[in-house]
């Protein structure tokens, strides 16, 4: 379990559509109040609680506004995307589903349907709590599965056979190379050209041709997995020495070579992994 809260999580997915998961998140508040109509709104008249779960949607738009936007900019450092963990990201749905909570808490006091107590703002609280952490857990399952399935892509399942040979064939035609599948290090777009990386009989080769990044890739695919860590480059996993990331870039350094790789942001939290 230690290990499971300690893992990375990618926080650049929320910062990056953070719009859309408050809009989505609102109305799916709105629903929840309108099917399931908990904290005794069944019991309302129509009209009544129809205006009751608009406050209740309003209320839950304004608090996760102010999440969302306010908290980010007040803490950074606390917000770091590069040393989010799984723990920091159910301590942070939780904390929204727990200011949801008071905010219509203090409505309900506010128009009399409630009394200001401690213990029933202990109550609604827990009750809150344990009705939203289902969807935190099924939240957490789907995003790092959806990290596991990434990481897969990355991490090729079967090694190539070691006779498997990958035929690099030039845009314009021609004979092109036959070079080993598993002793591709990378792949590098120089304008029109595409220079490989690859290792024969322990010693850096290189060969440079013309064609397209992604030809390239789709060539290898048969036989090997090379990933794109940036739109000009592709790398084999397997060679991947060492990873350095930070908030919105990285760098990948390689077997046998000594440039270092960039990472962009796009490609950053797949390469979580590998970070040192």
């Amino acid at each position: 379990m230690r290990q499971f809260l300690l893992r990375p999580y990618p926080l650049e997915v929320f910062f990056r559509h953070r719009n859309r998961i408050l809009v989505g998140l609102t109305l799916f508040i709105a629903l929840f109040h309108l099917i399931f109509q908990p904290f005794q709104l069944r019991f309302y008249p129509f009209p009544e609680k129809i205006w009751v779960i608009s406050m209740y949607t309003l209320i839950s738009f304004c608090c996760l506004s102010l999440n969302f936007w306010g908290l980010p900019y007040l803490f950074p450092r606390w917000f770091d995307k590069s040393r989010w963990r799984v723990w920091q990201e159910v301590l942070w749905i939780s904390w929204n589903v727990a200011c949801i909570s008071i905010g219509i808490f203090w409505f309900k006091v506010s128009f009399g349907f409630y009394e200001a107590s401690l213990e029933r703002v202990a109550t609604m609280l827990a009750a809150a709590l344990a009705v939203g952490s289902l969807p935190v857990v099924l939240y957490e399952c789907l995003n790092l599965y959806s990290s596991h399935r990434s990481l897969q892509g990355l991490r090729p399942p079967e090694a190539p056979a070691p006779k498997a040979l990958v035929h690099l064939v030039p845009e314009r035609g021609g004979n092109g190379r036959c070079i080993p599948a598993q002793s591709i290090i990378a792949a590098a777009s120089e304008q029109n050209y595409v220079r490989i990386y690859y290792v024969q009989e322990n010693k850096l080769q290189e060969y440079k041709f013309r064609q397209r990044l992604y030809v390239v890739r789709e060539q290898c695919a048969p036989f090997l997995h090379l990933h794109p860590c940036h739109r000009a480059f592709l790398v084999n996993p397997a060679y991947i020495e060492s990873c350095q990331l930070w908030s919105h870039k990285g760098t990948l350094t390689m077997v046998h070579l000594k440039q270092a790789f960039p990472i962009s942001r796009k490609y950053v939290p797949h390469f979580r992994a590998f970070q040192a």
